[in-house]
């Protein structure tokens, strides 16, 4: 625009120059140029503005879409007639009598709905009522079908059923959390506390995750400790209470995990407290302490007469409900009663009953995946590096950073992008001298010398119009794009190389800050600040040029003006840039915040938490901003600053343009006059940029130091070679072998010793070395043993994609291969009656339970001499344990097997049993062996 547009004028005034009687004199020309240039930048501004703007229109359009999307139905209908008819006195006064209704049923009557408060009549004996419902995360899957049942208070009610029955679902269906498909629920005003199946936990302190929003009542709180058994854990922890958990509890173990939830729900002291397989990850010991201290006839739940929820798969606890729902595997109810009623009914539960028996009193052949370790204390949790404060040692603008940057775009093209920058820069400020040429030329020669200065003048101006677009189009397309992936693939591998101690001490918003905030300002201002401040240069010093041969004595002024942008620009940096840095910081608890939020937002919603949770948004909305708005406003007195030091330079032009007119001539007295215009918005555009540019390069900064300073697990006498095929065997030898999360966390496992032979079967009851098949595996990389290892972890891992993908990432394995692992593990039917192997495989797709199954339908698929499974059964039925154990027991024939578990009388087959306690090897041998002598394992067993 500023190439051509000059261009456009001097040959449309050629054109009718003639015409109108015209003559190109110096005021006539450089009048018209400085117009244009006064027009020109506001144009560039507005062109280069439109992209934004309709980047901003679309994300108007997603958020206005987001808003738009149906959100969770809370649909209310009166209770009078039903209180009425119960005799219950009803006062027409407002709110708590919460209702769900179908969509689909008749709404005719919900207008003008009064709702009556619990707290303002008598309270009905029943809590829930729940008539004909049925629950479907989608309208065409229902999930909960034509489901009957009351819920009085006070009482235990337990929720038992086959796996993928929809147990989750029921729950957070009576949560208002799954939508209600059919029939209608009623659910009375009432408080209510969840502990979830997965427990959420926030990266904060034990005891802030225990007490959330709500005010500390140490005594209460310590009752609540001690209830669910946290008391000795917590006293093992570096910091006690104040201990920093990490995100998503990573320093925590499963059991402690559900612990802290148990704690959590317990300290809300609510009417309604529901409970989704919340015991499942305890060991034997542990379990039994906290059921009987919450369940047992003088345990807290009954002395808080609470009414209780509970989903359990747990079949020797069902004498502690007082009302049980069996579910079937179609999701609808096969019976209900009290214990006593249906062991007699030859149904669900008395089988049920009988099964576990038979297994408890026999030594079938079966392989189970739960822990049976004392659970000890994790030692892992370190000190967190809290969100806003990651950079204590803020960069200062080193040239390193500079380095940095420009070796991710490469120099070559570096070298090459600054070239082209240049040039065109330099064709701007010639055609400006073109100009003045063509002027004297005119003055003597008139209209003859026109053409030659005017096609001069296209001439550079088409040369500088190319090359300023193939600059942009290089820069833009092929260097900006290559620098962010360079950098975005080095922070990603530093991420991924991280030991478990980075994410144990981390915050989660740190992490996300940097691949979004600062590879954003690598992506977008970063590059226009750089190429900004180029262009600025070179049209700053090519004025200077023109300006000092129009009038020699300037040069004398520019030293001084220099040094004065400079001690300018190093006064405005040495804020700008922690301002700025602070700005950055500034959004990682924010980003922290929202992820905990939407990862517990089912929580959240069940404790009633909402309005806490918003406003700890806003406040941490409104705390990203502050820096921001600092920085604005350091901004503003700089361009006040550069506005008055421009003045100066320009009233000094024209005291010397004055004093000295009778030796400068009209022609470069106007170029003069013209360049101190471009010159004071250069000089003012430079300084902008150059410190828009010091204080953006802080994102670079920032990559450079997390990928520089992340520890890596990657060791470099990781390298010895290991056989082909390894482990052909699967033999393990642990010598002397000691572990924690982090080099100053507590040891978790002291001087283990095992001799595993290969083959063996393992059950694990909760300078060294680790041998498999003779290779030590500290010598080696830690890829390189994963790889040799088939893994079956706890919490089931399901990336976003297809079935297919999901079952063979590296894609290494055909449909029918597929389909033959799914079908073993019985979920091949439920996917086929889904879509098969090609639908996507979302949140809600399997239940937790399926979730563990399909992971093992993906370690069968993999195949290996060495499996290692991490309670792969603790959310699943009895049924379907069996299931697993078979099919376990087939396909891994021959491997050695190492097994995390906790339900004693399902690894009785096992070769050896090891029994940790304290971190220590107490035990390891034979489990006949075991029990027929005074051991651990054997007190274990008899709980």
């Amino acid at each position: 625009m500023r190439v051509l547009a000059p261009f456009v004028t001097f040959l449309v005034f050629a054109l009718i120059q003639d015409h109108e009687k015209l003559n190109f004199t110096s005021a006539t020309a450089f009048t018209g140029l400085s117009l244009v240039g006064m027009l020109s930048n506001p144009v560039n501004t507005m062109l280069r503005t439109i992209p934004t703007l309709k980047a901003a229109f679309a994300c108007f359009d997603r958020i206005e879409k987001f808003l738009k999307s149906p959100s969770r139905k809370l649909i209310f209908i009166p209770l009078e007639e039903s209180f009425k008819a119960s005799g219950q006195g009803v006062k027409n006064t407002e709110q708590d009598i919460t209702t769900f209704l179908s969509q689909d049923s008749n709404q005719e009557n919900l207008v003008n709905v009064k709702l009556y408060s619990r707290k303002q009549r008598d309270p009905s004996p029943t809590l829930i009522k729940v008539q004909n419902a049925g629950f479907a995360w989608t309208a065409d899957t229902p999930i909960i079908t034509d489901v009957s049942f009351s819920m009085a208070r006070k009482g235990f009610v337990f929720i038992i059923g086959p796996v993928g029955c929809g147990k989750s679902t029921l729950l957070k269906g009576l949560m208002s959390e799954t939508p209600v498909s059919q029939g209608t629920v009623h659910r009375d005003s009432c408080t209510s506390a969840f502990a979830d199946q997965k427990p959420w936990i926030q990266n904060t302190t034990i005891r802030q995750n225990i007490i959330g929003p709500s005010l500390l009542n140490v005594d209460w709180y310590e009752e609540v400790v001690v209830t669910c058994a946290l008391d000795h854990d917590i006293a093992m922890m570096p910091d006690s209470h104040d201990t920093i958990v990490g995100s998503g509890g990573i320093s925590l173990s499963g059991g402690q995990k559900q612990r802290v939830a148990l704690a959590r729900m317990l300290y809300a002291k609510s009417e309604l407290m529901i409970i989704d397989d919340g015991f499942s990850g305890l060991d034997p010991e542990t379990e039994e302490i906290v059921f009987t201290r919450l369940f047992g006839k003088t345990g807290l739940l009954r002395q808080l007469e609470a009414t209780v929820l509970l989903v359990t798969n747990a079949v020797h606890r069902l004498h502690y409900a007082d009302y049980i729902i069996a579910l079937d595997a179609t999701g609808g109810i096969a019976e209900q009663g009290s214990l006593d009623k249906l062991r007699g009914a030859g149904g669900y539960v008395e089988s049920l009953e009988k099964r576990h028996k038979y297994e408890s009193d026999s030594d079938g052949t079966r392989i189970s995946a739960k822990e049976i370790s004392i659970e000890p204390p994790n030692g892992g949790a370190v000190q967190k590096k809290k969100a806003g404060q990651d950079e204590l040692n803020r960069p200062i603008g080193e040239w390193s950073t500079y380095k940095y940057y420009f070796a991710s775009i490469g120099w070559p093209r570096a070298c090459l992008s600054l070239f082209l920058v240049s040039f065109s820069g330099v064709a701007v400020k010639l055609t400006e001298l073109v100009v003045s040429l063509w002027t004297k030329a005119y003055a003597t020669s008139g209209d003859e010398v026109s053409p030659l200065y005017l096609g001069l003048y296209g001439i550079i101006a088409g040369i500088g119009a190319i090359f300023w677009n193939v600059s942009v189009y290089h820069f833009f397309l092929y260097v900006v794009p290559g620098s962010a992936e360079r950098l975005h693939a080095g922070l990603l591998k530093s991420v991924m190389d991280a030991p478990l101690s980075f994410f144990t001490s981390t915050d989660t918003g740190v992490t996300t800050n940097r691949f979004s905030q600062d590879m954003s300002i690598v992506d977008k201002e970063l590059p226009f600040t750089l190429i900004d401040l180029v262009v600025s240069m070179i049209q700053a010093i090519m004025g200077a040029i023109l300006m000092c041969i129009a009038t020699g004595y300037f040069a004398f002024a520019l030293p001084p003006v220099v040094a004065i942008v400079w001690v300018i620009q190093k006064f405005y940096l040495r804020t700008s840039r922690q301002v700025r840095l602070l700005d950055l910081e500034a959004k990682s608890p924010l980003y922290t915040h929202f992820i905990e939020s939407l990862s517990g937002l089912v929580t959240i919603r069940a404790f009633g938490w909402s309005e806490d949770f918003v406003n700890q948004n806003l406040r941490a909305l409104d705390n990203s901003q502050r820096a921001y708005y600092l920085l604005f406003c350091i901004q503003r007195w700089l361009s006040i600053v550069l506005d008055v030091m421009v003045a100066v330079l320009a009233i000094l032009l024209m005291v010397l343009i004055v004093e000295l007119r009778q030796s400068v001539g009209a022609e470069y007295a106007s170029l003069a006059l013209l360049n101190i215009m471009s010159f004071s918005a250069s000089l003012t555009w430079i300084v902008r940029q150059w410190t828009a540019l010091e204080t953006s390069i802080g994102a670079v900064s920032r990559l450079k130091t997390f990928t520089s300073t992340t520890p890596t697990e990657n060791l470099e006498d990781e390298r010895e070679p290991v056989p082909e095929n390894w482990p052909d065997r699967g033999g393990i030898v642990l010598k002397g072998v000691s572990a924690s999360y982090s080099l100053a966390g507590i040891p978790i496992l002291k001087d283990i010793n095992m001799d595993i032979k290969p083959g063996e079967k393992i059950g694990v009851s909760p300078e060294s070395s680790i041998l498999i098949d003779g290779v030590d595996i500290t010598k080696i990389p830690k890829q390189t043993v994963r790889a040799g290892i088939n893994a079956i972890p706890q919490d089931a891992f399901i990336m976003k994609g297809t079935i297919r993908l999901n079952a063979s990432p590296l894609q290494k394995h055909n449909d029918a291969e597929i389909i033959d692992a799914l079908s073993k593990v019985r979920l091949w039917s439920l996917i086929e009656s889904k879509g098969g192997l090609g639908v996507d495989l979302d949140a809600e797709f399997f239940s937790p339970g399926q979730k563990q199954l399909f992971c093992l339908a993906r370690a069968l698929l993999r195949k290996g001499k060495i499996v290692v499974m991490d309670e792969v059964s603790s959310s699943i039925d009895l049924a379907t344990d069996k299931v697993i154990q078979e099919v376990i027991l087939q396909e891994f024939e021959g491997a050695t097997i190492i097994s995390i578990a906790h339900r004693l009388d399902s690894i009785l087959d096992f070769d050896r049993i090891a029994v940790l306690s304290d971190g220590q090897l107490v035990e390891f041998d034979h489990p006949q062996v075991l029990l027929n002598r005074p051991t651990a394992f054997r007190d274990l067993y008899s709980l």
